[in-house]
């Protein structure tokens, strides 16, 4: 796995547009960040360079189409790390997370994403 890799989950709102939510994320700088595709209600988005820039800004800008989000980032050093954020947009904000969680390791990102499926509903289908 190469190093620093994050994922993307965003459950599109009924009224949402999966387009207008990837194209935020086109970044002029970084034009090969980010993929993704559409599965059901959500689109998956993969972030091949998490440290670039935090990528809540680019969400915030289209929250009107999405519902809910999971971001998810496997974090290269020493023994590494997955660090993981909920949202849930309320008035078409982002707002603050819901809920993190935090593990010693870069390979729990499967884990993290089980957690929010059973917590909250929300899969990530990886």
């Amino acid at each position: 796995m190469p190093e620093h890799q994050g994922w993307i989950v965003t459950e599109i709102a009924d009224d949402g547009d999966p387009d207008a939510v990837m194209k935020s994320m086109v970044d002029e700088r970084h034009p090969n960040r980010f993929t993704g595709q559409q599965q059901g209600s959500s689109l998956v988005v993969y972030d091949n360079n998490v440290t670039t820039s935090p990528v809540e800004s680019m969400l915030q800008s289209v929250s009107s189409h999405l519902d809910r989000v999971v971001i998810v980032e496997s974090i290269e050093g020493g023994e590494g790390q997955t660090r993981s954020r909920y949202y849930e947009v309320e008035d078409d904000r982002l707002g603050d997370p819901v809920d993190e969680l935090s593990t010693i390791s870069r390979w729990f990102v499967e884990s993290h994403f089980d957690y929010y499926a059973t917590h909250y509903g929300i899969d990530g289908a990886l």
